[in-house]
């Protein structure tokens, strides 16, 4: 309805700031996730459509808002957005629209509030620590599967003394640890996979 009136945006921006929409939606999305680590797939499943009519009114409503870009943070909403955004949280059309509110508390827009830009780039590194933790532990078990045995302590501080090339945790032969120890991580850009290129951008529901 905007983009064909849009000589009355304002005005109608401002009329929804009035009726609290944003703050609305906000309950709304709460009552759905009550607890931002608990997401109940069947309760989202079965208020798929208004949820991603709440998610799309926040979209709109952030931007260039910095009261309304607060609320969000403030009250929680951010971080289960943030939630919503993991492909694996399969929610149709919810997962999409929470990542571009994402991307959005990431940008360079100078109307974004800079605690929120903070708080969504500190939430963007402690999930790619973790995955970067959960990456090592996959690679240690696959190590462990093929037969690479970590060393015991007094082994390793003696091959220390006697050869301090030779590798601390396993004893792999050079050309196998450089392929499997000495690789590197990218850091991700976007909301996707780098390995299977999942994500709502590349593989939507």
């Amino acid at each position: 309805m905007l983009e064909l009136v849009p000589e009355v945006f304002d005005v109608f921006r401002a009329v929804v700031f009035e009726m609290k929409i944003a703050q609305k939606c906000i309950d709304f999305v709460k009552t759905l996730v009550p607890d931002k680590n608990q997401l109940n797939q069947n309760t989202l499943n079965n208020n798929q459509k208004n949820l991603s009519y709440c998610v799309r009114i926040l979209m709109r409503l952030i931007s260039g808002d910095k009261p309304t870009q607060q609320l969000l943070k403030t009250s929680g909403v951010f971080d289960i957005v943030y939630k919503l955004a993991d492909p694996k949280v399969k929610i149709k059309e919810v997962g999409k629209y929470c990542e571009e509110i994402i991307e959005y508390y990431l940008s360079d827009d100078p109307y974004l509030d800079e605690e929120c830009r903070k708080y969504a780039k500190e939430l963007k590194k402690i999930e790619r620590e973790e995955k970067m933790k959960r990456a090592q532990q996959a690679k240690a078990a696959a190590l462990a599967k093929m037969g690479f045995v970590k060393k015991p302590e007094e082994s390793k501080k003696m091959d220390m003394e006697s050869d301090k090339k030779d590798d601390e945790q396993y004893n792999l032969k050079s050309e196998i640890r450089d392929k499997y120890l000495k690789e590197t991580f990218e850091e991700e850009k976007v909301l996707s996979c780098t390995s299977c290129q999942e994500g709502y951008k590349n593989k939507p529901d």
